[in-house]
């Protein structure tokens, strides 16, 4: 079934204008995997896969009213298999390497045969969430299980289940954004540094998570954070500017499985160094809370149309800074999946690691931290251009003496 024309939504229009750069934009999710088939075996899962949601049957086209979404049901899932000692140079890869220009699928994916384990990269291309490839990750697993894949699902702009056509208007920026960010050369590759926290710490992080009043996602928060304030941009006393990616499936649950860009990205200034661990979680926690209310994601979701407007359509640093600047400057992002309900076992196949999502939006000083929970163990990768060393190993470190 081929999806309807659409235009794109508001905040799809907003990643788009992002990805118009020649430095791409957009979204990996790395995902180790055993007793997996031969390459024939993806192929034909992919196409299954791609039947069931209609995003990634789907191209960016330009329509009569800008562009949109159009069914391109005969175009599959680009699938590369390459060899790599280490899957992270290939994640890299996948990071800075553009999607082609014009109609093509939103979704790629790249697999990384061994002799006893598979990983598989996928990457999305803007109007692609992290959560969305988590759950394409659980589709195509299954799938190569042998499992049938009933039913399909929707491909719908937040605005459908948020704003109803309603207007919002955009206020004042919450604090002052400071000066804009350099951006950098897109040449300059990405470093990847990652970290587990193995079940027993996992527990204990969730367990007192529960007891304190707070989320996983706020602790998280609190220690990278407060390793940044003790290693890296913050070590000289300035306020630190913190990014979260605000899910929007739980306040608003008949998304479901859709696959498409339903987050929203908060910033705001990082606690005091001097609370804890705890009272800082307890600080990032109510200032999430406020964004979860539907108003402020309609005015998150509005100020990111402004920032649409105000890009240039060329290679124009200054002008990428300035429109950034708005709302995504950010000392450092951390994009946390949560628990994913996503079984370790498809038939023959486990999977055995789950890491990211990695990203760069591309301006100086950016740190990037996915992190995501798969069977009781707590993993996060970091990304960055010019990374902080230590910072992962001091956040759980920090994490580890607040138990």
């Amino acid at each position: 079934m081929t999806p309807p024309d659409r235009p794109l939504g508001m905040m799809e229009q907003a990643l788009r204008a992002l990805a118009r750069r020649a430095q791409p934009l957009h979204f990996a999710l790395a995902a180790v995997v055993s007793g997996a088939p031969g390459e024939a075996g993806w192929g034909a899962a992919l196409a299954q896969v791609q039947r069931r949601h209609p995003l990634l049957r789907a191209a960016v086209v330009p329509g009569p009213d800008g562009p949109c979404f159009a069914g391109r049901p005969g175009t599959p899932i680009p699938l590369q298999v390459t060899e790599a000692a280490d899957w992270t140079d290939s994640l890299v890869t996948e990071m800075t390497e553009p999607f082609p220009a014009g109609p093509a699928p939103l979704l790629r994916v790249r697999l990384l045969p061994g002799p006893r384990r598979t990983t598989i990269i996928l990457t999305g291309h803007t109007a692609i969430d992290g959560l969305s490839l988590a759950v394409v990750l659980r589709d195509l697993l299954r799938t190569l299980a042998g499992r049938d894949l009933s039913g399909g699902t929707r491909a719908l702009p937040m605005e459908h289940y948020l704003l109803n056509g309603a207007r919002v208007e955009v206020g004042p920026h919450p604090y002052p954004v400071g000066a804009p960010p350099q951006m950098i050369d897109a040449a300059l590759p990405p470093r990847v540094d990652r970290i587990a926290f193995g079940r027993e710490l996992t527990e204990l992080v969730c367990d007192r998570a529960h007891q304190e009043g707070v989320t996983v996602h706020t602790v998280l928060a609190a220690a990278l954070a407060a390793a940044m304030h003790r290693l890296g941009p913050g070590a000289d006393g300035r306020d630190l500017r913190f990014g979260s990616q605000v899910n929007l499936r739980r306040t608003l649950p008949e998304i479901g499985d859709s696959v498409g860009f339903y987050s929203i990205p908060v910033v705001r200034p990082s606690p005091r160094r001097d609370g804890g661990l705890w009272a800082s979680a307890r600080r990032f926690k109510d200032d999430l809370d406020i964004f979860r209310q539907p108003g402020r994601i309609a005015e998150a979701m509005a100020r990111l149309g402004e920032i649409r407007r105000a890009l240039p359509d060329g290679e124009d640093p200054a002008g990428w800074a300035r429109a950034i600047s708005q709302t995504l400057s950010y000392d450092i992002l951390l994009t946390n999946l949560g628990a994913l309900p996503i079984p370790l076992r498809y038939g023959p196949l486990r999977l055995e690691e789950l890491w990211g999502p990695a990203g760069l939006v591309g301006f100086a000083d950016e740190h990037v931290v996915g992190a995501s929970t798969v069977g009781g163990d707590l993993t996060m990768l970091y990304t960055s251009r010019d990374p902080v060393p230590g910072l992962l190993s001091t956040a759980r470190e920090i994490i580890g003496k607040g138990m």
